[in-house]
């Protein structure tokens, strides 16, 4: 009995755990390569987005006063001129 348990131990066994890492390693390398081009992309990318986006509404601050209040007024009229001809 004794020599039937090591045998199942040191087949059986063994091959079900080095079987188990063997498929966990192969499924990590596909999860890897899904994380880099995938996850890592979409962040990248979002990334970048916010880099364009930034440039672009960084050219509004100019910090004059003059400036700002021309472009509140400019949306006020806008803002009328839509309800005045949507109405």
């Amino acid at each position: 009995m004794a020599r039937f348990i090591d045998w199942t131990n040191g087949h059986i066994f063994d091959f079900l755990v080095n079987g188990a890492g063997f498929a966990g390693r192969g499924l990590a390398k596909y999860v890897y390569g899904f994380d880099q081009v995938v996850v890592d992309g979409a962040f990248n990318a979002s990334g970048a987005g916010a880099g364009a986006v930034s440039s672009v509404l960084r050219r509004t601050q100019t910090g004059k006063v003059q400036t700002y209040a021309t472009a509140i007024f400019g949306a006020v009229v806008v803002l009328v001129a839509g309800f005045v001809f949507l109405r």
